[in-house]
């Protein structure tokens, strides 16, 4: 067991590491985390002027909650964040190890902060270090015996990451088995108060469940079974990994030893120390494998189970250090200190890269460059990596100014006003863009200014030569205005339905974009017009509700605002039906505005939507 002195001496010796650590953050640029760094970054910092960005399920809410303030600072204020959260997880970690009766307790502490995931992660503004933070806490509450703030504590895991929920059955059974019966309903804790704060902005108690937003198939493929493990230099390096498989072969033959029914302090390590780390493993190492649930094979996910493979790990080096102190202690401790020296090592030569810009922020910098010297800065931009728009200083918000992604791929430049500059880059344009090069280039209406591409070629995610292209949109004179518009399901979600390809909505689609057009795009002044539209449907509920046409016109806040339901005019369930609506003396001015046509699944109805429909007809017109 440690004493208050020994603690003192290690959160002396932890604040001196925050402050080397906040020293480097304001000398260094992170790129380990990618574009995430920059949204989740975006979500905690704008989340005080949108407070609905708060309870973003994609961000994350417990995590953007806890960072917002911050991220107040700039991005680097999230980054400490994370910094103060890592060294606390690495404190609770040996807390945990001197409760579980390890002299040498301090282990814990540095296979934590110096595995080398981790170490790279409290430099970031991921949402990893969270979870091991509230992970390690819970755990140290439970074998503190406060479980019933153990269970609270483990009810916010699947608020910071979805596949958090795995873990709750671990924690439940301890639980039960300790008689706390009160702390099993708890788990649903964090669930409960988080649906009722963002309740406002989701109107569904059950957002949490039905806004999910991974897909059962991931748009990035599959990997190997032991990809994670074929990554185990990167993650927790060999010094941990070894250490943690032979404490656990050590945990497993004392429980067994003592009896497989008697569930004593071995059985509670195994089900809360070892437990949740394997399963979290191989949960992620199944998805990968599988293409499924959105995984693109990240290894930093096991970033947020490092504190539970540290205390086991430390299990193992306990006997190690007892060893070596029986004939002399300082040997004992240069061991640790060489063990420390080699880990910091490898975090730092593993890891160096992930302190400066990549190459693709590099080139996302000469991108943002252009577009201020040139003036551009002023135009509507619409991108595909956040980095330009972060670069550009721009709120991604405001969507008077921005634009994230083209929904209309079939005709990329109608949604936007005119001179909107299109940012496209082969990495999120291809992958989660779905937006082919082609597309923008065979659009008349744009105009390419420049490409910019590394020299020599390197290649990004989907196996793409990385390059950036920068289109901007013509002047008003030079486009034909719209008057008839048809929207094709061959690109994009869609469902093969017999012989035609179709929209499948579902439980889970709450809007499909029939039109997005810019106001400019349909008159040079202003006018009236009649807005005929048209589309098929087949309803595949036995009482569909609330699926609702809607027409509007927007620029930040909206001007005009008309909808229809669709139901009304429903008759029956797996049958084709044609609806027609028109929309009589909409007036519509040239300029920033937008406007909107789609369908609103309010009711979270499953159905087929196909041969979407457009005419304008200018009452003005003779």
């Amino acid at each position: 067991m440690t004493n208050k002195k020994t603690d003192l001496t290690i959160i002396a010796f932890l604040l001196i590491i925050l402050v080397a650590g906040v020293y480097v953050i304001t000398k260094t640029y992170n790129s380990f985390g990618g574009a995430d760094n920059i949204a989740h970054y975006f979500a905690a910092h704008y989340g005080w002027k949108y407070p609905k960005l708060l309870f973003d399920h994609w961000s994350k809410p417990v995590f953007t909650i806890l960072s917002s303030p911050f991220a107040q600072f700039g991005i680097n204020g999230i980054r400490v964040y994370n910094l103060i959260l890592g060294l606390a997880g690495g404190f609770l970690a040996y807390k945990t190890a001197s409760i579980l009766g390890l002299k040498s307790s301090i282990s814990a502490l540095i296979f934590t902060i110096l595995s080398p995931i981790y170490f790279i992660l409290m430099f970031t503004s991921l949402t990893e270090i969270s979870f091991a933070f509230f992970l390690i806490l819970g755990v140290y509450l439970f074998f503190k015996d406060k479980i019933l703030w153990s269970s609270i504590i483990i009810s916010f895991l699947p608020i910071i990451r979805t596949e958090g929920i795995i873990l709750l059955p671990l924690f439940a059974l301890a639980y039960g088995l300790k008689k706390s019966y009160l702390s099993i309903p708890l788990l649903s804790f964090g669930f409960l108060l988080i649906s009722i704060l963002g309740y406002p902005f989701h109107n569904d108690f059950l957002w949490l469940i039905t806004e999910i937003p991974y897909g059962q198939d991931s748009i990035y493929g599959s990997g190997s079974w032991l990809h994670f493990i074929n990554n185990t230099k990167n993650i927790q390096g060999f010094i941990v990994f070894s250490l943690f498989i032979i404490s656990l072969i050590i945990t497993l033959r004392r429980y067994i030893k003592k009896g497989i029914f008697k569930f004593e302090n071995e059985f509670y390590i195994l089900l809360l120390v070892f437990a949740p780390f394997i399963l979290y493993y191989a949960a992620h190492s199944f998805v990968w494998a599988m293409g499924k649930g959105g995984s693109l094979g990240l290894i930093r996910v096991i970033g947020a189970v490092i504190p539970l493979s540290a205390v086991g790990a430390a299990i193992a080096f306990d006997i190690i250090y007892l060893f070596f102190k029986k004939y002399n202690k300082y040997i004992s401790y240069i061991l640790i200190a060489i063990i420390s020296v080699v880990m910091y090592y490898q975090c730092t030569h593993i890891y160096k890269w992930g302190f400066s810009p990549t190459k693709e922020d590099k080139l996302m910098q000469k991108t943002a460059d252009y577009i201020n010297n040139n003036e551009l800065n002023k135009n509507h931009i619409v991108y595909y990596d956040v980095n330009v728009i972060f670069k550009l200083g721009r709120d991604p918000y405001d969507n008077s100014k921005t634009s994230w992604m083209i929904a209309n791929r079939q005709h990329p430049s109608m949604p936007f006003p005119n001179s909107t500059i299109i940012v496209w880059d082969s990495h999120f344009g291809n992958n989660e863009g779905q937006m082919p090069l082609k597309n923008l280039t065979n659009d008349k209406n744009l105009v390419l200014l420049k490409k910019i591409a590394p020299n020599p070629p390197t290649k990004t995610l989907g196996g793409y030569n990385y390059e950036i292209y920068i289109f901007q949109k013509k002047k008003t004179d030079s486009i034909n205005k719209l008057r008839n518009y048809s929207l094709d399901f061959n690109n994009g979600d869609k469902f093969d339905d017999e012989d035609s390809i179709c929209f499948a909505a579902n439980s889970k689609t709450e809007y499909i974009n029939g039109l997005t057009v810019s106001t400019s795009n349909i008159c040079n002044k202003y006018s009236e017009f009649n807005i005929d539209i048209s589309f098929d449907i087949k309803n595949k509920m036995d009482i569909p509700k609330d699926i609702i046409l809607v027409v509007s016109i927007e620029n930040g806040k909206t001007y005009f605002y008309r909808g229809n339901d669709v139901t009304s005019n429903i008759n029956s369930k797996n049958k084709w039906e044609h609806i027609n609506y028109q929309f009589d003396k909409i007036g519509i001015s040239p300029g920033k505005e937008i406007l909107k046509i789609y369908i609103w699944n309010k009711g979270k109805n499953e159905f087929l939507f196909d041969n979407f429909k457009v005419h304008f007809t200018d009452l003005q017109m003779p």
